[in-house]
C-alpha cells in the first residue's frame, strides 16, 4: 500500500521533457546535425476544421542557431485539402478561438462552482483586443498560441510577414544547448487529421534542411 501511494505521489511531480512530441527525422539539407526537432498536436484535432501543432527546435551545439524562417511543406496531393492559415485569417481565427476558450472555461468553472477572477480587469477594457488578450491569462492549453495571434493584431503583422512572433515562419535565435517552441495552424477537412508534418528550416547563413515528423 505504501509503495502504491509513493508511486501515485511521484506521478504528480513527473519531470517535464524538452521533446514532449514525436521526434523528427532529417530528409535532406545542409544544416549541421546539432539540431533536434519534434512536434505534437496542441489539442485534439478530431472533428475540427483546423490542426494546431507545436514544434520544438533544440540546439545541441555551443553556437547560437539563427533561423531566418521555417516553412511548412504541403504535398501536391493534399494541396486542395490542407492549407496554412496566415495573415488576417489567422487573426480572425485567434479572436474566434479566444471567445470559444472563454465560454469553455466559464462553463467548466460553473460546474466546479468557481468563477473567473484573474484577468477581470482586462475584460473590462474598452479595447476589444486588450479584452481578449487579457482574458486569456486565466486559460490553458492553446492559449499561448492564441495570445501570440492576438498580439499580432496590435503590431499590424499582416502588413509584414503575416505571422506572429512565435510562429514557425518567423525569425528566431536559439542559444547554444537550449531550445525554443514554435507553432503552426493548418486548415483541413474536419473528417481527416494530419498525421505527417514536413517542414524546412533556413538559417541566416543560407543553410537549409527538411524534416519529417509523425503526429
Amino acid at each position: 500500500m505504501k509503495y502504491i501511494m509513493c508511486v501515485a505521489i511521484l506521478s504528480l511531480f513527473s519531470c517535464a521533457s524538452i521533446h514532449e512530441g514525436s521526434s523528427g527525422k532529417v530528409l535532406n539539407g545542409t544544416i549541421v546535425n546539432s539540431i533536434k526537432v519534434s512536434a505534437q498536436n496542441i489539442e485534439d484535432p478530431t472533428k475540427k476544421a483546423y490542426q494546431l501543432i507545436e514544434i520544438t527546435i533544440e540546439n545541441n551545439s555551443d553556437e547560437w542557431l539563427k533561423i531566418k524562417k521555417g516553412e511548412i511543406i504541403i504535398e501536391t496531393a493534399n494541396a486542395s485539402k490542407i492549407s496554412q492559415i496566415q495573415g488576417s485569417d489567422l487573426v480572425a481565427w485567434g479572436k474566434a478561438k479566444a471567445n470559444q476558450l472563454k465560454i469553455d472555461q466559464h462553463n467548466k468553472d460553473m460546474v466546479q462552482g468557481g468563477l473567473l477572477v484573474a484577468g477581470s480587469a482586462a475584460m473590462k477594457s474598452t479595447d476589444k483586443n486588450v479584452n481578449l488578450a487579457g482574458s486569456l491569462a486565466v486559460l490553458g492549453t492553446v492559449t499561448w498560441a492564441v495570445t501570440d495571434i492576438i498580439s499580432m493584431s496590435f503590431k499590424n503583422a499582416t502588413q509584414t510577414n503575416g505571422f506572429p512572433e512565435e510562429h514557425i515562419q518567423s525569425e528566431v535565435s536559439v542559444p547554444g544547448k537550449m531550445f525554443t517552441r514554435r507553432w503552426v495552424l493548418l486548415n483541413k477537412k474536419s473528417d481527416e487529421n494530419i498525421h505527417k508534418l514536413v517542414f524546412s528550416l533556413e538559417t541566416l547563413e543560407g543553410e537549409k534542411s527538411f524534416y519529417e515528423i509523425s503526429l
